[in-house]
């Protein structure tokens, strides 16, 4: 309970920081518990609190397996709009972080449909995942945590100083 006030207070002081080097983007996983109720949460984050914001679709260890029974076509087409209203949106800057929100669902289908990898793993390096508590963890995938940006007053360089980040990244890439 409590956890999408968490997240909009997060994104909140997140906006706040200002920098070449910082892109703010809310990120979620689609899965069958949300599927429905998605595309309005996509609209909200996108015309509301005015962030780019990217789906990706639940995978790996998963709770209660249920959650991966998808309606597959369903999230191809919210990240087609999704990709759609990032390429068309007008007086927005596009930047390389665009250009990896818009072929990684691509890149996530192709690896659903031909069941295989499709990239090497660069979890924590080129990304990372917020959660709504302020944790930093590098995938949904595996069991690693990097912190809580809380704890590092929103300082995210401070988080990836840390050495327990920098053994990750070199033992996954």
């Amino acid at each position: 309970p409590g956890g999408f006030k968490r997240s909009l207070d997060t994104i909140a002081r997140l906006k706040k920081i200002d920098g070449p080097r910082f892109q703010l983007a809310v990120a979620t996983v689609y899965s069958a518990y949300n599927q429905e109720h998605i595309e309005p949460l996509y609209r909200f984050i996108k015309d509301e609190l005015r962030v780019p914001m990217t789906i990706n679709l639940v995978r790996g260890k998963v709770r209660n397996p249920a959650a991966k029974e998808v309606n597959f076509a369903r999230y191809e087409r919210l990240v087609k709009l999704v990709e759609d209203d990032r390429l068309h949106a007008k007086g927005r800057k596009r930047t390389l972080i665009d250009a990896i929100n818009i072929l990684t669902p691509k890149i996530i289908s192709r690896t659903v449909r031909q069941n295989k990898m499709q990239l090497p793993c660069k979890a924590g390096e080129k990304s990372f995942i917020l959660e709504d508590n302020g944790d930093v963890i590098p995938c949904e995938l595996l069991d690693d945590h990097f912190g809580n940006l809380r704890d590092f007053d929103c300082d995210a360089r401070r988080l990836f100083a840390q050495e327990k980040v920098k053994e990750f990244t070199r033992r996954i890439t």
